[in-house]
């Protein structure tokens, strides 16, 4: 199933571009809170890539309950992070990034437990060997970080502690680097898949 073909991704499609569509339309006309509708653009737009991987992953039964929930679930907890920062920044709060920070580091972190979901799935599906924990140890010790930072961030930021914004940043470099490393190691068993079939 593709992303357009579901009601969640066609909703998120289409919620990041009205939201990005207003954005240029405030900033052009100097109304609004132009950042705030880009900051919740950015958290729709990778949720809808989440819920794009995820909704090909579900054309197969060879998942489980768990790993289906914790992606499933971070996408849908950036969502509200995400909600959460945008009410606060039509009411000019001084905290509005720093739950607008955590929200895109959950959603980074959501993408790339559905990648590896993914990848666990088509391994399945073709029944290769793979170690579950093993082959995508970095990217969930990346992801681990990321949300270790981005949950330390937001605190320190409540506090107003300077460094904040440093975590934050470090969390989201590092959901970054979590997502591209599942990636590769989703791109290995599907290279494996791909010279099975040849063979």
């Amino acid at each position: 199933m593709r992303l357009v073909e579901s009601a969640i991704g066609i909703g998120l499609v289409a919620l990041t571009f009205l939201l990005t569509v207003a954005g240029l339309i405030t900033d052009l006309f100097l109304k609004g809170d132009p950042p705030a509708l880009f900051g919740a653009a950015a958290v729709t737009g990778i949720a809808a890539i989440g819920v794009a991987l995820d909704e090909q992953r579900r054309t197969s039964r060879q998942f489980r309950l768990g790993e289906v929930i914790l992606g499933r679930g971070l996408l849908a907890i950036s969502i509200v992070l995400g909600l959460i920062s945008f009410v606060l920044a039509v009411d000019d709060s001084a905290y509005r990034n720093l739950w607008l920070g955590l929200a895109i580091i959950v959603d980074l972190v959501g993408v790339a437990v559905v990648v590896d979901t993914h990848r666990l799935v088509l391994a399945r599906a073709s029944n290769l060997v793979t170690r579950n924990i093993a082959d995508a140890i970095l990217g969930a010790i990346s992801a681990a970080f990321a949300l270790g930072f981005g949950i330390a961030g937001l605190l320190a930021g409540l506090a107003d502690n300077p460094h904040a914004a440093t975590f934050l940043d470090a969390g989201v470099v590092l959901g970054v680097l979590a997502v591209g490393l599942m990636l590769d190691e989703h791109a290995h068993v599907v290279a494996r898949v791909r010279k099975r079939l040849v063979s």
